[in-house]
């Protein structure tokens, strides 16, 4: 059985076209618990409405526990009687084949811990939108997803539960990037598993709906912390010794600067340049120049490029074959 796991926040006006995708399955193998995170809208009476027609769509409150979808995920998997798990947000629709070709996928491959499948976005009714969320590049998975480059979707994978536990759920701090977070720990665990893009598609990811529960809080500061977690556990990896792992430290700085985000970064700067090696230093500080250089014309950009540079000054660093 498929445990199908839906975290919820004030998401009645999409959820009932969510749950009614499940009772569209052809499949009825599986089970959905929704994990409500505090909603004041009427999810809860949407939710029994669809209760009462299968008592296999289950009501959770998020009680005693941190607030966000990360934390409604994990208590999911905690009541889960299934042996598989999908997870699937409160506006995003499962194909009515979804629960039986996953299911028979994974009861072909029983040595993959978990597999993954191609995800379609959709506007308000899926065909209106031909685009692919998880396309194979070819390139390295997990170098993409170190680079930040969500390779697939949290509702892509079918997961067995036991090897979900495994890696220990969702970081229930993470505000942003839970899913990265998730995937970067099945890779380098590491988990099996095998990417099935050459299926029909079986899932539809809404778009350009205020998605999800995390997204109501990606503002700067919170998207910061959320990287600057996320980039702690990547350090502390030693299985991702052989991977230019350090471009996502980069990344994770330099997207920080944008305008009077630079107090941001440069606190965020200060906090994790102690344990980064010079080179790196040195590679972050060139990106962050050639940001700011585009600014420097503003007034007040002058004093901020100044106090960058001599950033770089007190630490003797070089750029290149450059010293500033």
């Amino acid at each position: 059985m498929v445990s199908i796991i839906i975290p919820n926040y004030n998401r009645a006006n999409y959820l009932r076209d969510t749950l009614q995708s499940i009772l569209n399955q052809t499949s009825d193998s599986w089970e959905a618990l929704v994990v409500d995170d505090g909603s004041t809208d009427n999810s809860k009476q949407v939710v029994d409405e669809f209760h009462n027609q299968n008592s296999k769509i289950i009501w959770i409150d998020r009680i005693h526990h941190l607030k966000g979808a990360s934390v409604c995920r994990n208590i999911g998997v905690e009541h889960a009687k299934g042996n598989f798990v999908i997870f699937l947000d409160s506006d995003d629709l499962l194909a009515p084949n979804c629960i039986a070709q996953r299911l028979k996928i994974m009861e072909s491959h029983p040595n993959l811990d978990f597999t993954v499948f191609q995800m379609q976005f959709f506007k308000e009714h899926p065909g209106d939108d031909s685009r692919i969320w998880n396309l194979d590049t070819g390139e390295d998975v997990l170098q993409r997803f170190l680079n930040l480059d969500a390779v697939w979707q949290t509702t892509g994978p079918i997961w067995k539960i036991d090897a979900l536990k495994a890696i220990g759920l969702f970081e229930p701090k993470l505000q942003c990037w839970q899913d990265i977070d998730l995937h970067l720990k099945a890779l380098t665990f590491p988990l099996t598993f095998k990417l099935f893009y050459d299926l029909p598609i079986d899932c539809w990811y809404r778009k350009d709906s205020a998605h999800s529960i995390s997204q109501s809080n990606t503002n700067s500061l919170v998207k910061l912390e959320s990287k600057r977690i996320l980039l702690e556990w990547v350090k502390a990896q030693p299985k991702l010794e052989t991977y230019d792992h350090l471009v996502m430290v980069i990344h994770v700085l330099v997207s920080g600067i944008q305008g009077m985000q630079f107090n941001f970064f440069m606190n965020f700067y200060n906090q994790i340049k102690s344990v980064l090696p010079k080179k790196i230093k040195c590679n972050i500080i060139l990106m962050a120049l050639i940001r700011f250089s585009r600014s420097i014309k503003l007034k007040f950009m002058q004093s901020k490029y100044n106090q960058l540079k001599m950033s770089v000054v007190s630490n003797n660093s070089a750029i290149g074959k450059y010293h500033v």
